[in-house]
């Protein structure tokens, strides 16, 4: 069993508070801050992280990070999903807000897994419903978020998906679900590691 899915039986099964749970995952990180405190943003973003292939477990080891570093700032760890969402035309699925264009997902909630959390948020966000595949990549993104007010370090999961129903409802206020080329999802979303996870879905596409 993943690491990950231990810590969420554990805290369903009430062996484990969830603030003992964020504790950890602040601790088995903590690397992560450390050995990147050095590093300009443009060392950051984009390059594999510093003191990859260490045991930290999550599968969290060798992946790249993206995004911005803030000296002195402690960023706090949010497991995040999303999704690469084709139509039957081959295009992306990607959400646009007053704060950016991302691909549909987000943060997980409480004892959520990743393919969970991508399936909420779609119909949440885009009100579809999803059927994912067996495709996934990971990243981390460095990000502050204006309307929390806080500095997130997101260990982001991607996976592919297709349209699994029809619309069930209207997407959130403020949300509004567009259909683009992967070049154009290239072009159009917000983080750098959106961007990546569909060059990697591309390259998968075409078998590359």
């Amino acid at each position: 069993m993943k690491a990950a899915e231990v810590l969420a039986r554990e805290v369903l099964a009430g062996a484990r508070t969830q603030d003992a749970v964020a504790s950890e995952l602040e601790a088995r990180f903590s690397w992560l801050r450390d050995e990147t405190s050095e590093q300009s943003p443009e060392a950051v973003g984009g390059k594999e992280i510093a003191g990859a292939g260490r045991d930290f477990g999550l599968e969290w080891n060798d992946v790249l990070v993206f995004g911005e570093r803030r000296t002195g700032v402690a960023p706090a760890i949010r497991p995040s999903a999303y999704g690469l969402i084709a139509d039957a035309d081959g295009r992306l699925a990607v959400v646009s807000t007053a704060q950016g264009v991302f691909l549909p997902g987000g943060g997980l909630e409480s004892g959520e897994s990743p393919e969970d959390a991508v399936c909420r948020e779609a119909v949440e966000e885009c009100g579809i419903v999803v059927t994912l595949g067996e495709w996934t990549c990971r990243a981390i993104q460095l990000v502050y978020s204006e309307t929390e007010a806080a500095y997130f370090q997101k260990l982001s999961t991607f996976m592919n998906g297709a349209i699994g129903g029809t619309m069930v409802a209207e997407s959130e206020a403020g949300h509004e679900l567009r259909w683009v080329e992967a070049a154009s999802a290239v072009e159009l979303l917000t983080h750098e590691s959106h961007r990546w996870a569909v060059e990697q879905w591309s390259r998968e596409e075409e078998g590359v």
